[in-house]
C-alpha cells in the first residue's frame, strides 16, 4: 500500500469530484442484490433492539428527559454493532471485491469484532467533534445577542457540513481497517489534507440525493410490520452510498490497490 517509510504524508493525488460521486452511485447500484443480502441481517438486528426501546419507553409512560437520556443512550450505542456488521462486509466487498460477500456473515468475526471497535472509536471522535462545535458556536451566537431558537435553526447546516467533513477525513481509516490494512485515523486526517472543499462536495452530492429518497418512501409506507422490517432494510442503503464512498475515497487519494 505504502512505501517503507508508512502512507503518503498527502494525497496521492487530487479527489476527482465527479469520478467519484459516479463510482460510488455506481458501485451500489451493480450490487444492489448483494446490499440485500448484506443488509438482511444487521436491518433485523437494528429493528430488534429499537423495538425494545420502544417497549421499554411504554411501559415507563411519562419519564423525565434525564430518564429517557440513560435508556436510549445505550441503546443507541448498541445499534452501532449492526452499523459495523454491515458497514464491514460492505466495505470488504467495495475493496476487495465479489468473494468477500459470499454470505449472510463475515468469514472471519475476528476482523470483523477489530472494525467494530475502530468504528466505534471512529463515532467517538465525530461525537467529540460536534460536542466542541456546538459549544463553540453556542457561545459566538450567544455573544452576538441572537436568541436560542435562532441558535438551534442556525446550527443545523453548519454541523450537517462540518459532519460530512469530518467523517470523511477520517474515513480512510475505518476502509483500511476494513481491509486489513495498518493504516490508522492521523495517517488518514494527514492525506485528506487539502482536500476539504472536494470531500463535502463529494458527500453532500451522493449523500442528500439518497437520504431525501429514503425519507419520502417512508413517509408514505402504511403501518405495519412488513413495513418496519422495510424501513428497517431502508436504513441501509444510506449506509450503502456512504461506506462505498468511503471506498472510492480511500482508493482515489491514498492510492491504494487490493493484494494480488
Amino acid at each position: 500500500m505504502s512505501a517503507a517509510g508508512g502512507p503518503p504524508q498527502g494525497p496521492v493525488r487530487d479527489l476527482p469530484l465527479e469520478e467519484t460521486v459516479k463510482e460510488t452511485y455506481a458501485s451500489v447500484f451493480s450490487n444492489f442484490r448483494v446490499w440485500l443480502r448484506l443488509a438482511l441481517i444487521p436491518a433485523l438486528l437494528l429493528l430488534a433492539i429499537w423495538e425494545l426501546a420502544f417497549m421499554g419507553v411504554a411501559e415507563e409512560g411519562a419519564i423525565p428527559v434525564e430518564k429517557l437520556t440513560g435508556i436510549l443512550l445505550p441503546l443507541t450505542l448498541l445499534s452501532l454493532a449492526p452499523i459495523s456488521l454491515f458497514g464491514y462486509s460492505w466495505l470488504r466487498l467495495m475493496l476487495l471485491g465479489p468473494q468477500e460477500a459470499r454470505g449472510l456473515l463475515p468469514g472471519d468475526p475476528g476482523s470483523a469484532l477489530r472494525f467494530f471497535f475502530t468504528f466505534v472509536q471512529y463515532i467517538f471522535f465525530l461525537l467529540g467533534f460536534l460536542f466542541i462545535a456546538i459549544f463553540a458556536l453556542s457561545a459566538l451566537l450567544n455573544y452576538a445577542g441572537i436568541g436560542l431558537f435562532q441558535v438551534l435553526l442556525f446550527l443545523q447546516l453548519p454541523l450537517a457540513l462540518g459532519s460530512v467533513w469530518f467523517l470523511l477525513r477520517l474515513g480512510m481509516a475505518l476502509a483500511a481497517r476494513a481491509a486489513g490494512e495498518s493504516y490508522r485515523f492521523k495517517n488518514s486526517w494527514a492525506q485528506t489534507r487539502g482536500q476539504n472543499g472536494r470531500l463535502i462536495l463529494a458527500g453532500l452530492a451522493t449523500l442528500i440525493p439518497v437520504q431525501i429518497a429514503a425519507q419520502g418512501i417512508a413517509l408514505v409506507l402504511p403501518q405495519s410490520l412488513a413495513s418496519e422490517v422495510f424501513l428497517a432494510l431502508l436504513t441501509f442503503l444510506p449506509f450503502a452510498f456512504f461506506f462505498s464512498l468511503l471506498a472510492v475515497v480511500f482508493k482515489k487519494i491514498s492510492g491504494w490497490v487490493p493484494p494480488a
